[in-house]
Parts: structure tokens; C-alpha cells; sequence
């Protein structure tokens, strides 16, 4: 099964790739349910009324839609109406679920915020502490963010690149498409807390923080609410 890993320069906790999949039905479905009725309008075939469908055609940008003539990414329609009208914790799943392969982050100063965040969603359930008997992994996530103030936290997804990893700090590779013989090297003599300290995001939209959680979207940055404004 896969997982979402919360990694630390000393420690690391997870949650099963199932929670990942829920966050993704929550913060994809309201967005959906809002514009399903009106697929045909967008450029898609009226099979996708549904909402259902209507998430499955337009996840990852597999097919755009159309707004005032413009091809735009619907997916990142979805995440951006979670952010326009979820509860906190919506916005941090949306966030999660759109940034976790390319190590969205938490600096240690927000770690005890993201705590009291998390708490808040399961309370809500928006988060779930277990499946069947089968935990989840959220109170291993607030143990790890409560255990000390000073040191990041980046995110990973099983199924793509681990963090931190030699293709995160140098994607240069040979004709064989395998890291080039210096590159590993230079790896190899790191240790785990310079290679943390390599591989950090230095791209500002990866940071997840208390006053960028409500404001930044994604992309083009259009909710549903705008998409049905144009309409």
C-alpha cells in the first residue's frame, strides 16, 4: 500500500496512501459537484454530468476546460475551490494531496499549528484516525510535529521520488538515464542531514504556512465560484 511520509533531518512518520485517496475525493468532489451540471458547457461530453465522472476526467489535467473560451486546467479548478471554500483542514488535504510528490513543506515554527490543525480534522472527519481496525497514521504525523520546533518537515509519496533522494538534489543522469558516476559519488560522501539540507524546496509555493493556507492557489488560480461567474 502506499503512503504519504512526513520526513524530518532525525525522524519520520506516515499516513496510508487510503487517507491520501479519501483527502482526494473530499477536496476534488465540491468543485465537481459544481460544475458537472454544466460539462457540456466547459467542452466536455455530457457524459461527465455526473460528479463522479466529471473528477475523473478533468484529474491531473487530462482534460482541460473551457471558460470564456479558454482551455484551463480543470484540476487545479478542483483544488482551488477546496481552497475558496473548505475549512482549514480541507485546504491543508488540498494541499497535501496536490504537493506531497513534489515535497510540499512545514517549517519548524508551524509544526505545532499543523498539530492543532490536523486534531481539528479529524474531529471533523475530514480525517480519519483508523479503517476497519487499521490505523491511519495521523497521530503518528501530531507526535512527529509536537516532538521538536526546530527542524522542517517535507512531504513524500511512496510511488514517486523518496526525500530526500540523489534525483531530488541532481536529476543529471547518462544516456541510460542513470545518475552520472560523479554525482553519486558526491552523494555517497553526504551525510543524511547534509543530503536533508541539499535536496530542501527552494520553490516559495512549496511552503505551507498559517497565512498562505487560505490565500494561495493553484495554476491559474480559478475556483468553481469564478467558473460559474463566467459562465
Amino acid at each position: 500500500m502506499s503512503r504519504v511520509y512526513f520526513h524530518t533531518p532525525t525522524d519520520k512518520a506516515e499516513i496510508l496512501g487510503a487517507e491520501r485517496h479519501f483527502a482526494a475525493c473530499i477536496v476534488e468532489s465540491l468543485g465537481a459537484a459544481l460544475l458537472a451540471p454544466h460539462a457540456e458547457v466547459l467542452g466536455l461530453s455530457a457524459f461527465y454530468r455526473e460528479a463522479g465522472l466529471f473528477r475523473v476526467a478533468v484529474n491531473d489535467g487530462r482534460k482541460p476546460i473551457t471558460v470564456a473560451g479558454e482551455k484551463i486546467n480543470g484540476w487545479q479548478v478542483l483544488l482551488n475551490t477546496a481552497i475558496a471554500g473548505g475549512s482549514d483542514p480541507v485546504r491543508f488535504l488540498a494541499r497535501m494531496h496536490a504537493q506531497c510528490e513534489i515535497h510540499g513543506w512545514i517549517a519548524g515554527e508551524d509544526r505545532l499549528w499543523l498539530a492543532d490543525l490536523i486534531r481539528e480534522g479529524l474531529r471533523d472527519c475530514v480525517m480519519r484516525h483508523h479503517v476497519r481496525n487499521m490505523p491511519l497514521g495521523w497521530a503518528s504525523v501530531i507526535v512527529l510535529l509536537e516532538s521538536r520546533a526546530d527542524e522542517p518537515v517535507v512531504m513524500s509519496y511512496s510511488v514517486c521520488d523518496d526525500f530526500p533522494s540523489m534525483t531530488t538534489w541532481n536529476p543529471a543522469t547518462d544516456a541510460d538515464g542513470y545518475p552520472l558516476p560523479e554525482v553519486e559519488a558526491a552523494w555517497e560522501a553526504m551525510t543524511e542531514a547534509e543530503r536533508f539540507s541539499a535536496c530542501m524546496p527552494t520553490e516559495p509555493s512549496l511552503r505551507i504556512t498559517p497565512d498562505n493556507l487560505r490565500t494561495q492557489g493553484f495554476g491559474h488560480g480559478l475556483s468553481a465560484f469564478d467558473v460559474l461567474a463566467r459562465l
